[in-house]
């Protein structure tokens, strides 16, 4: 049940991340009944899909062209090609990375229409039934809540990248308590939330942080996270915390980044680390800037290698079982 409700909750918050990025005007994002009737009614339209190529052989909508959005630099010379003269029928996986590129192409002045819910909702409900209902009804009959919410909960966390550069735009204070409400949320030792949680978000305070506190990149929104001295396991609820700040700040179309540099500058600075107002006893222990992003890294390589299956049993020697 607890799952279930994770899920709905998650699937709300990615919606609304959605709807906020899609509102621009050249911007229009709908649902797949929509999308495949006004593909229907303009055959000089260009499909194109914005997942990555391993992505895109798996299964593609007929004649769509495949540029990778993770691949920003890329992305934009190819994208730069197409006629602007032709709306532009845009999907991803299942949503983010394609209301993300209709936001950019939007302001390269094409004009975008977004399938909401991307290819998930396109493969549970269009695909291959070329004369069957795109309704609600149908999509549920198509596919389960629990596949579309996994893979959703899946791009999330593969897609989340660390942000550097922000807008000044302002994080709405109902955004920032759900985000804050899921970071509390996590899994931690026996449930003593030895943690405590600074937020500055007026602009004048964080202007005055970012001015003064060496490695802090210019946002919007600060964290300052301090685990509690006397539990030795406290510093990795810090990290479960910070984990899931990360995660529902990315669902919201917000770019976040952790950082340590922060911490040992404004432990050299002890006056500003005591506007702080932490608690006694409580080390500040990470920073997290938090804010709309300016930019769109590209994801860095990880090395499967650092995962490793064992068997425990081979490894022991083997117990006797004479007397």
């Amino acid at each position: 049940m607890k799952l279930l409700k994770f899920i709905a909750c998650l699937l709300m918050i990615t919606a609304g991340a959605f709807g906020l990025k899609a509102q621009h005007s050249n911007v229009k994002t709908v649902d797949p009944t929509e999308f495949k009737a006004l593909l229907k009614a303009d055959p000089k339209g260009v499909i194109l899909d914005v997942r990555r190529p391993d992505e895109y052989k798996e299964g593609h909508m007929p004649g769509a062209l495949n540029i990778n959005w993770l691949d920003p630099d890329a992305f934009k010379t190819e994208a730069r090609k197409l006629d602007k003269g032709k709306t532009i029928y845009l999907y991803c996986r299942s949503g983010r990375r394609s209301a993300e590129a209709a936001g950019w192409l939007a302001s390269e002045g094409y004009k975008v229409v977004d399938l909401r819910g991307g290819w998930l909702a396109w493969d549970r409900c269009c695909a291959i039934k070329e004369s069957g209902s795109c309704s609600p009804a149908g999509q549920q009959a198509a596919g389960s809540v629990q596949t579309a919410a996994r893979a959703a909960v899946i791009d999330n966390i593969m897609t989340r990248r660390s942000i550097r550069k922000y807008s000044d735009k302002a994080v709405p204070r109902d955004v920032l308590d759900t985000i804050l409400n899921c970071g509390i949320n996590a899994p931690n030792g026996r449930n003593q939330q030895a943690y405590e949680v600074k937020v500055v978000c007026d602009p004048e305070s964080a202007a005055l942080l970012a001015a003064e506190v060496d490695g802090l990149y210019k946002a919007p929104v600060y964290l300052f996270i301090a685990n509690r001295t006397d539990y030795d396991m406290s510093a990795i609820d810090v990290g479960l915390l910070s984990e899931n700040v990360c995660l529902s700040a990315w669902a919201y179309g917000l770019g976040t980044v952790n950082l340590g540099s922060p911490v040992r500058s404004m432990k050299e600075k002890p006056e500003l680390l005591k506007k702080l107002g932490f608690s006694e006893g409580y080390d500040l222990c990470l920073a997290i800037a938090l804010g709309y992003p300016e930019e769109t890294p590209a994801a860095k390589p990880r090395d499967a290698g650092k995962v490793q299956f064992i068997k425990i049993a081979e490894l022991l020697p083997r117990c006797s079982t004479t007397r």
